[in-house]
Order: C-alpha cells, then sequence, then structure tokens
C-alpha cells in the first residue's frame, strides 16, 4: 500500500507535473495561435485598408492638380498608385509593408485582387488621360465621368477583398473560441495561469489606451497649430454658402475690417462695400459660381467699420458635399491696400515725369521759336515809324507772342524745369492778405472758411507762384459748387515720419499742410487719376487744363507733395505738403546800382553759343547794334576752339545743346579761362551733367524767350560786376 500510495504519490506528481506541462503547452500554443490569427488577419485587413487608403489619397491629390495646386505633380499621384499595388502584392505573396504579412490562401480573395490590380492599372491611365486633357474635363465631362467611374469600381472591389479578409478573421476567430473554452476548463485549475494571462490583458490594454490618449492629444495639437498658423498669417480665411452668406470667419477679419468673426457671420461681403462695387463684384461672383470656378486674385473695396476703404485681394475655391453638390466657397481675404497704393503713387509718378519730360521738351522749342519771334518784332517795332499803318501788325504778332510766352510758362512749371524765386513766406498772412481777392473769386454764393494754425511754420518758395496756386484751386471749387456750398482753408504744422510718407514720395521731416476743402460735386476715381495731367478739363470749352498742372509741378519744384481724394457727391479736398523753412541765404552785396537810365553799349567781346542758328543771328545782331564785337559758335566744342584763337570777354550760352550742354562747357571754361564771364540763357534745364551743375549760373539763367532790353540789361550788369537782381 505504502509502495502504491508512494508510486500513486509519485504518478500524481507526475501527472501532476505532466498536467503543468500541458497546461503550460497548451497556454503557450494558445497564445501562439492567438497571436498568429490575430496578426496574420489583422496585418491582411491592415493592408487592404493601406490599399484603398492610397488609391483614395491618390485621388485626393489628383483632384487638388486639377484645381491648380501647382506645389504638386502627377508623379505624386503615381507614387500613391504603387504603394497600393505594393500592398496588394504582400497579401498576394507575402512581404513587409505593415510588418511580416503571410500571403492570403483563399483563392477567391486572391482572384479578387488581382481583379483589384487590374482596375488600378486602368485607374492610373484614366489618370493620365484625364490630366491630359485637363482643359477639357471639367466635372461632368466625359473624361470625368469615366474616371470616376473606374474609381468607384476600384473601391468597391477593394471594399469586397476587405470584408472576405475580415470574414476569414472572424471564422479562424470562431475557432479560436472554441478551443478556448475547452482550455478555460483546464486553464481554471491553476490560477497563477490566469492570473498570468489577465496580466497581459491589462498590460497590453494599458498600452492600447495610452497609445489612444497620444493620438487624440496630437489631433487636438494639429488642430491648434492649423488656428496658429491662420491667425499669423495675417489674412483673413471665411467661408460662405451658395447665397455668399459668411458662414465662417477667421479672428483675422477684426485687424484687416474692424469687425469681430460673429459680426460677419449672417452677412454678404456686398453689404461691405459701396453699392457700385458691390454691383460688380456680385456680378463676378454670380459668374463664378455659374461655372463653379476659382476664385483668383479678385481685388475688390471694401469699407472698414471705422468708415475707411479697404482694399482686399480675394482667392477661394468651391465647396462640394459628398454627392458632388457645390455647397459654397472657402478662401483667404488678403488686405493689399498700401500695395495698391504704392502701385499707384508709382504709376502716376512715372506718368507725370513722362509728360515733364515732353512737355519740358516742347516748351523748349517752343521758346526757341518765340524767341526768334519776340526779338524780331522788336527790332522792326524799333525800326518803323510811330505812325506806320503796318506797325500795329507788329504790335498784334507781339502780342501774341507774349501770350504764347505765358501758356509756355504754365508747361514749364509743370515739368518742374521752370526758375522760381524762392522767399521766406508766412502762409498765413498771405491768406489773410488775398482773402478779399478769394471771396471775390468764389463769389457771394459760397462762403470761405479760414482754418489757420497759430505759430505756423514759414516755408521757402516763390510768393506769386503760391498766390496762382490758391487762386487756381479756389476756382476749381467754385465750378464744383453749383449753387450755394462752403470752401474751406486749413493750415498746419505737421512731422511726417518714414511711416507718413509712404504715400507721398516725399522725405521725412518738418511740413506745413495746406488743405482745401468744398462741398462740390466731387469726382470718381478715374477723372481724380488725371486733375493733373496738362490739358485734361472737365469744363468743356471754358477750360485749356493747365491750372492744377501747375500747381502740381509747383508744389514738386518745392520739394513738396499734394494730394487728393474724392467722392461724387461728397465734394473734394487737396492737401499740399510744404517743406519747412530752416534758414534762407542772403544776397551778396550789391556792387553797382543800375539805375532806370542805363547805357547799354560796349566794345567788348561776346562769344553766343547757340544750336539754333536763328537765335545766334538774332542775339549777334542786337550786339553789334550796340557796340559789341560778337562771336558765334553752333556747339559747345566749336566755342572752345574759338576761344583757343580769341580773347573773350564774356560767354552767352544756351543749356541745352546736343552732345555738350551749357554747364558742361562752363564747367571747362571756368577751368581754362576762369576771367571769362559766363551766362547761360534757356527756357528749363536738363541735369544731364549734374557733377559740373553750378547752382548761381543756374539761379541767374536768362530765361527763354528774352527781350533785347533784358538781354542787353544783363550783359552789361554782368561785364560792369553788378549783382543780378
Amino acid at each position: 500500500m505504502f509502495q502504491l500510495k508512494k508510486m500513486s504519490n509519485r504518478l500524481l506528481a507526475v501527472a501532476v507535473a505532466g498536467i503543468t506541462l500541458l497546461l503550460v503547452l497548451l497556454s503557450v500554443i494558445s497564445i501562439q495561435y492567438t497571436n498568429r490569427m490575430v496578426s496574420q488577419y489583422s496585418r491582411l485587413v491592415a493592408s487592404s485598408i493601406e490599399v484603398k487608403l492610397e488609391i483614395a489619397t491618390a485621388h485626393l491629390w489628383f483632384e487638388e492638380i486639377i484645381l491648380g495646386d501647382i506645389h504638386e505633380s502627377l508623379e505624386t499621384v503615381y507614387q500613391h498608385h504603387d504603394k497600393a499595388s505594393h500592398y496588394i502584392d504582400a497579401i498576394l505573396e507575402g512581404g513587409d509593408p505593415l510588418g511580416t504579412v503571410v500571403p492570403v490562401n483563399s483563392p477567391q480573395i486572391r482572384q479578387n485582387l488581382k481583379q483589384v490590380k487590374k482596375y488600378l492599372a486602368q485607374f492610373r491611365d484614366i489618370t493620365q488621360e484625364r490630366f491630359n486633357s485637363i482643359d477639357y474635363a471639367g466635372a461632368g465631362s466625359e473624361i470625368d465621368q469615366k474616371y470616376d467611374a473606374v474609381f468607384i469600381k476600384l473601391l468597391n472591389h477593394m471594399d469586397k477583398v476587405t470584408n472576405e479578409l475580415k470574414l476569414l478573421s472572424r471564422q479562424d476567430l470562431e475557432q479560436f473560441n472554441l478551443m478556448q473554452q475547452l482550455l478555460i476548463l483546464v486553464i481554471l485549475i491553476t490560477a497563477s495561469v490566469i492570473g498570468f494571462l489577465l496580466y497581459l490583458y491589462r498590460k497590453n490594454l494599458i498600452t492600447l489606451f495610452n497609445n489612444q490618449l497620444a493620438i487624440n492629444q496630437s489631433l487636438s495639437e494639429s488642430k491648434t497649430r492649423l488656428q496658429d498658423i491662420a491667425f499669423c498669417g495675417g489674412d483673413w480665411i471665411w467661408e460662405v454658402d451658395l447665397t455668399c452668406h459668411y458662414t465662417y470667419a477667421s479672428e483675422n477679419v477684426v485687424d484687416i475690417m474692424g469687425y469681430y468673426p460673429d459680426e460677419i457671420i449672417g452677412r454678404t461681403p456686398f453689404e461691405l462695400m459701396s453699392a457700385e462695387e458691390s454691383e460688380r463684384v456680385s456680378g463676378l461672383f454670380k459668374d463664378i459660381v455659374k461655372k463653379q470656378g476659382k476664385i483668383a486674385d479678385l481685388d475688390n473695396w471694401n469699407t472698414h467699420k471705422n468708415g475707411k476703404l479697404v482694399c482686399l485681394r480675394t482667392n477661394g475655391l468651391p465647396v462640394f458635399d459628398a454627392n458632388g453638390q457645390l455647397t459654397g466657397y472657402r478662401g483667404v481675404d488678403s488686405d493689399v491696400s498700401k500695395q495698391k497704393e504704392m502701385n499707384d503713387l508709382m504709376m502716376r509718378t512715372q506718368k507725370m515725369d513722362a509728360l515733364g519730360k515732353l512737355t519740358g521738351g516742347i516748351a523748349h522749342d517752343f521758346n526757341n521759336l518765340l524767341g526768334v519771334i519776340i526779338g524780331y518784332t522788336e527790332l522792326l517795332q524799333i525800326k518803323l515809324p510811330v505812325d506806320y499803318k503796318l506797325k500795329k501788325y507788329v504790335d498784334q504778332i507781339n502780342n501774341a507772342a507774349e501770350s504764347a510766352k505765358k501758356l509756355t510758362a504754365k508747361l514749364l512749371t509743370f515739368s518742374r524745369q521752370e526758375s522760381f524765386s524762392a522767399t521766406e513766406t508766412d502762409i498765413n498772412q498771405l491768406l489773410r492778405d488775398d482773402q478779399q481777392m478769394l471771396e471775390k473769386t468764389l463769389t457771394a454764393s459760397i462762403k470761405l472758411d479760414y482754418e489757420l494754425e497759430v505759430d505756423l511754420w514759414p516755408v521757402c518758395l516763390d510768393r506769386s507762384m503760391l498766390q496762382d496756386t490758391i487762386l487756381n484751386i479756389s476756382l476749381n471749387a467754385m465750378h464744383a459748387i453749383k449753387d450755394t456750398g462752403t470752401f474751406t482753408i486749413t493750415t498746419r504744422n505737421i512731422s511726417l515720419d518714414v511711416e507718413d510718407i509712404s504715400q507721398l514720395n516725399i522725405k521725412p521731416g518738418d511740413y506745413v499742410a495746406l488743405s482745401f476743402a468744398d462741398t462740390g460735386a466731387g469726382m470718381d476715381e478715374a477723372t481724380r487719376l488725371k486733375i493733373f495731367d496738362p490739358f485734361f478739363t472737365t469744363k468743356g470749352g471754358s477750360g485749356i487744363g493747365l491750372g492744377l498742372s501747375q500747381v502740381y509741378g509747383f508744389v514738386e519744384q518745392t520739394g513738396g507733395a499734394i494730394h487728393v481724394s474724392s467722392q461724387p457727391g461728397l465734394g473734394a479736398q487737396m492737401e499740399i505738403y510744404l517743406p519747412r523753412c530752416i534758414g534762407s541765404d542772403t544776397d551778396e552785396p550789391v556792387l553797382k546800382t543800375a539805375g532806370s537810365s542805363w547805357d547799354y553799349s560796349g566794345h567788348e567781346t561776346i562769344l553766343v553759343v547757340d544750336d539754333e542758328e536763328a537765335l545766334c543771328d538774332l542775339a549777334e545782331e542786337i550786339l553789334l547794334k550796340h557796340g559789341y564785337k560778337v562771336l558765334c559758335a553752333p556747339s559747345g566744342e566749336k566755342a572752345l576752339d574759338i576761344m583757343e584763337t580769341e580773347t573773350v570777354d564774356l560767354l552767352f550760352s544756351d543749356v541745352i545743346m546736343p552732345g555738350m550742354d551749357g554747364y558742361e562747357l562752363a564747367s571747362r571754361v571756368k577751368k581754362k579761362y576762369p576771367d571769362i564771364i559766363i551766362q547761360l540763357a534757356s527756357g528749363f534745364s536738363n541735369m544731364r551733367h549734374e557733377s559740373e551743375f553750378d547752382e548761381k549760373l543756374h539761379q541767374q539763367r536768362l530765361l527763354k524767350p528774352y527781350r533785347s532790353k533784358i538781354l542787353l540789361h544783363r550783359i552789361r550788369a554782368l561785364l560792369d560786376r553788378v549783382n543780378i537782381d
């Protein structure tokens, strides 16, 4: 018994050990089978899902390319096609796309996968075909429908494969559950095994939970990141429905338009525009919606909450629902107001510079012709008897030439090439002195108001030119005010920094702002951009269109700037910025005073240089009649040759000449013949040789066309060393 009991104990121990080993073996087999089953089928299912994802991704990238995304190419689409094909091969043959994948054994699944590969090849071909016919492959086109049919067929077959793999997984799982139920009876014998399995399960569960938390955190960070990017970009992101009502507006809208998102949502963009702009933009938007096209760089003017005009550049894309129906638009608005203003300023400056050069050149040639006409009519007036009947004809010619001379002076003022005398001026005092004259100009139906700043800074300019400027602007205001109204002139001191002068094309510093505001009819943008053009007028036949051109040229000559703002029906405001005068140079002492009776005769040698032969002949005749010895040269080079052999007391030269101009000639003569007196003449100056430019000679130029008495007076004064007044 003892031995049997001992043997039984041994057998029990062996049995227990055997059962324990069997339990361990069965547990190991169960765990291995579980891992194999879960791993194999989960990876097969995951691979099939990846195939579908790659196909869908390829489709989305291709749609982005069709919609005009220049940052993507067809190669990106093909890469996703290739990845999808690779996952299919892994399922069929085994591979390592998402870990070790055992090839699927089901003949039906393998046959379906081969069919999917066939459809994938067709999808790649139809993608290429649709891309090549992109200009004619809009939504609803034949190629588009063919593309969508292949795409849907491909996804449906892939869904079928995925479902079959899931079915196999469930069948295997059912077998495993049956085996597990048998094993549970054995596993329950040992709590340690169950505890161990529970430990493994708990550990895996915690891992999955932590992974899910990490995914959620990543999604939250991505959402925050996108919101921050949208905010930092400075642009306003929006969405509208088919009725063009805002359904979304990013926070940036408050910086651009002054409205908070909740104030924008529910409104339409056209509510923020003027009636004219709203009609224009809404018409364009309707055409875009009708074609379901993109909104590309659509510039539109909107009204800020504070009333200021803001130019927005709109870009957007159509938004479609799952059924392909258009539901609205999504896009971005950028504030390009400063860019538009800078472009307008640059274009305006270039245009005015070009017009200035053109009018200056015309005025120069015209002055030469007038010089000949005025000079010879003076000679005729001197030689003809007072009672001679033809003298009145000569007088009429002379009067017409004088009128033409004034017209030329206006052209030169616009071109900023007429010389003027700058003196320190108190604008407030000038306005008070001219108040009565301005009131009569405006007539009794228009009230003149002054708003003058106390202790206004002085400015350095030509006082008479400023008076003409004020008068010209007042006349324009009088014509703009049809019945009764108000014309307000304001002065103020202002210091402009770099940001302030960005739209004015002047240097930072202290300025006096002279403003004119009327309650007249106002003007549209097209008229405002042309008001300084020579000969542009809105007065029909009653004006020649040089008044504001003269104003523009005068302001530019002073180193200032002018800005005009106006809207139809709301009057106009013109603001002139004139540099503050810090101080002025004093004149040199007069060596000799020229009295009213002046002896113009002389015996000195004068070299006349002008490329206009008629002007040379005229000057020669005038000077010869008064006893001077006269030498003539048609160019600066010829003048230098003459001075090599002749003694010259005074050089009288034109400024604008082919080749060597007057300033370059004067510079060479000063260096080589310092005793020769130099007098220049021109209607305007051409700064071709800035390094040789002499400011004193420039200021003392004899302005064409000149009268013989003025020429003789200037020549005699220079020879007698009298300061030019």
